[in-house]
């Protein structure tokens, strides 16, 4: 299976903590090859941290880099989707951290980029399941 090769739209706190959990999976899944930042210096600092080959200051040469299969977009919410639309547009897979948008007909445009550039979008949200509920659940389906 060929290692996917990940590229990081923002430096921020939570792109801070997917790569983190990411460097748990082993290498030759999952490789991070590339970030970029609206601040240049923030996503050199990221990248050293983290020791990812390139940085980018801006979204827009994350966007053309070959080398990158699947971006993970951790920006502000005011700001996902222009770069997730922008990575969807140049052919980039995406794992975008929630909220994907700010409306419903953002949403249902970036899926209709996607489904037309034939690349996967996904919002990354989290569910927490307490144990309560999952008894609750058993219960009703024995």
């Amino acid at each position: 299976m060929p290692v996917l090769k990940w590229g990081i739209a923002a430096a921020g706190r939570i792109t801070h903590d997917f790569v983190t959990a990411l460097s748990t999976i082993e290498e030759n899944q999952h490789s991070v090859v590339a970030v970029a930042d609206v601040d240049g210096a923030r996503a050199l600092e990221f990248a050293e941290r983290y020791e990812i080959p390139k940085f980018y200051d801006g979204f827009d040469d994350l966007s053309q880099d070959a080398e990158v299969d699947v971006v993970y977009v951790g920006t502000l919410s005011p700001y996902r989707y222009r770069v997730v639309r922008l990575m969807l547009e140049r052919g980039k897979h995406v794992l975008c951290e929630k909220p994907l948008c700010l409306s419903l007909c953002q949403a249902e445009e970036l899926y209709r980029v996607a489904k037309e550039r034939n690349v996967f979008l996904m919002e990354g949200v989290y569910i927490n399941i307490s144990g309560c509920i999952v008894y609750v659940y058993v219960l009703n389906n024995i």
